[in-house]
């Protein structure tokens, strides 16, 4: 029964009630009927009418020498009743009543704004509009006033000789009035039987029955809105006009700081209704306080989002040109680490890698969130899983776990690229979500979340913890290699300070939680998209590319030690070659037996590693 009124505005959030109304209270006109009936005017229906009937009234009362009369009283103070004064008068002017709440930057608002300050101007003064319920109160009582704005109360209880009615509009038909009044909730801190205890006694005061009696007794406005159309109820209503009235909520929820949201709200209104600010100005200060703002590759406001777009695009290019390096005779014998499909395999994750910074441009969607943690997944999976393979042929095959990964090393990567992706995958049905990020006097923007849920925080972030296990697996293996082989320093070295430096940024970039600035904050995000990408790409791919060139122009490589030709069945990641290979080469049985074959044979088979497989035409 609440739920097809008015009340689910205010006691609703995030689809769930949180309370029920006890009573509504809402603004209505006061029209001093003494004053009219004096002059034969009716009650206005339009603010042009309110200020054409106050202003003829005021003026005629001047020539009896009554200064004293106040036009109108707007109530426009700097207080929660002021911020629902500002909030209803804007919703006045809808061009119909079955329109929503007019933006800011609209045409109606703008109109809505130039008559408040009219009404101020013409009929009233700054004190006045800034006065509390006290001097309204007093207005009421003393009657020297034409019309008045304040809550609706009960004509019983309050002796004065003024008419309610509905507030005036921008056009008859239209109008608008706050919601007031008390709500009641339950405390989640109190115990199961306080609890019960509870819902009993809001059971039954918020019951149609108990509200029934209520509004029949004039003792208060119900949330019930049906209460009001049984025929038996409205023959008792004072206030019958309450049936029509346009209810309009105040905004507690455009803000995780509504008190905060208000303050701002108001002191930017009242800059142009009591100050010299304009109104383009104060929109813009509004539209701040409400509109979320994102870069897109076209904004109108700032060129970084196009800026960015085109330095990812162009290293894109640039590292997909560089696929063709293995591929020429003269480079091919460096790279020779790796076949051409697992060189493939490794530049496309840097590819990946900075093309998931185009995420988080546009709006913020929990869609968007996940496509990019498990772009970030994919990109890190294809960069460490040839560099980890490839370590991984090279350690002794004294152990059974890696002589299984070596020999289903297809399903074994397959099977962790798909585990990562498909973890992911389920966070589309858990608790990934978008929050608000806010600052005093800064823009608003939006950013992915995780849910403080630990069960939820683990699922969304499991792709990070996979991630980790790649990383440290692939370091551990390499280490695992360097120490019981003698390789050369350049054969890990680039390795180390490729994977020191992601390590490096990918804290940075779990522990950077927000800025004040959105502008500052997708930049930084693009920017560690980028040095994830271009972190291994640069070290293991083209730097160390660079070295060998290097050494070999300056003479300092020994050519004695790259024979090509010979070492193709080793560095081949192809798995039947590698299997017999292993055949041709190593007895397992024998390895086991002593420490000394294991040895001898370890370093058989790395030293033809370390040598790079480089080959030289004299």
């Amino acid at each position: 029964m609440y739920s097809k009124g008015f009340s689910k505005y205010t006691c609703q959030y995030d689809n769930k009630w949180i309370a029920f109304p006890i009573y509504i209270s809402y603004n209505v006109l006061y029209s001093n009927e003494d004053l009219l009936n004096k002059y034969n005017k009716q009650v206005p229906l339009t603010w042009n009418e309110l200020i054409k009937t106050a202003s003829y009234i005021l003026e005629e009362e001047k020539k009896q020498n009554n200064t004293d009369l106040v036009g109108y009283n707007g109530y426009f103070s700097d207080t929660e009743d002021g911020m629902a004064s500002l909030y209803e008068f804007i919703y006045s002017y809808r061009d119909s009543m079955y329109n929503s709440y007019p933006n800011i930057d609209s045409k109606e608002a703008s109109r809505a704004l130039s008559m408040i300050k009219r009404l101020k101007n013409e009929i009233s003064s700054a004190k006045l509009f800034l006065s509390d319920e006290t001097e309204t109160e007093k207005l009421l009582k003393n009657g020297k006033a034409i019309f008045l704005k304040y809550w609706n109360l009960d004509e019983e209880k309050n002796h004065y000789s003024y008419i309610k009615s509905l507030l005036p509009g921008n056009i008859d038909g239209v109008s608008g009035s706050s919601i007031g009044g008390n709500n009641a909730g339950i405390n989640t801190f109190i115990s199961k039987e306080k609890k019960r205890a509870t819902v009993k006694v809001l059971k039954y005061i918020t019951s149609k029955t108990i509200q029934k009696q209520l509004v029949r007794n004039n003792v208060i406005y119900t949330g019930i809105n049906e209460i009001y159309l049984e025929e038996n109820i409205y023959i008792y209503l004072k206030s019958r006009f309450s049936i029509d009235v346009q209810f309009i909520s105040r905004p507690i929820f455009e803000s995780k700081n509504y008190e905060r949201f208000s303050r701002n709200y108001r002191k930017y209104l009242h800059s142009y209704i009591y100050g010299n600010s304009t109104l383009e100005e104060i929109i813009q200060n509004i539209e701040d306080l409400t509109k979320i703002y994102t870069i897109t590759l076209d904004s109108e406001n700032t060129t970084i989002g196009r800026t960015l777009s085109i330095i990812i695009s162009i290293l894109a290019i640039l590292m997909t040109l560089s696929l063709s390096f293995p591929s020429i005779h003269r480079i091919k014998p460096y790279l020779s680490i790796f076949s051409n499909n697992s060189w493939t395999v490794f530049v496309l994750g840097s590819i990946i890698l900075l093309m998931s910074s185009f995420a988080v441009f546009g709006q913020v969607t929990e869609e968007k969130c996940r496509i990019k943690s498990i772009l970030i997944y994919i990109g890190f999976y294809f960069n460490f899983s040839p560099i980890m393979n490839k370590y991984m042929l090279m350690f002794p095959k004294n152990n059974k776990l890696f002589m299984w990964i070596c020999n289903h090393r297809n399903l074994f990567y397959i099977g962790g690229l798909l585990l990562g992706i498909g973890i992911e995958m389920l966070g589309f049905f858990f608790s990934s979500h978008v929050t608000i990020v806010e600052y005093e006097n800064e823009k608003r923007y939006k950013k992915c979340t995780t849910s403080s849920n630990s069960l939820f925080y683990i699922i969304n972030n499991i792709s990070w913890i996979l991630i980790f296990i790649l990383i440290i697996s692939t370091v551990s293996i390499v280490i695992m290699d360097y120490v019981m082989i003698p390789l050369k320093p350049y054969c890990v070295n680039f390795i180390f300070i490729s994977v020191g430096i992601t390590i490096i940024n990918l804290f940075i970039y779990l522990s950077l939680n927000e800025t004040k600035s959105y502008i500052s904050y997708v930049k930084l995000q693009v920017i560690f998209h980028i040095l994830f990408s271009l972190s291994l790409y640069l070290f293991f791919y083209i730097f160390r590319l660079i070295y060998l060139l290097l050494l070999k122009k300056f003479g300092l490589l020994d050519k004695n030690k790259y024979d090509l030709k010979s070492q193709n069945d080793i560095l081949n990641n192809d798995t039947s070659s590698y299997e017999e290979n292993t055949k041709q080469k190593i007895n397992i049985e024998q390895r086991l037996q002593t420490k000394k074959n294991t040895h001898n044979n370890s370093i058989s088979i790395i030293n033809t590693f370390a040598t790079e497989s480089i080959s030289f035409n004299e």
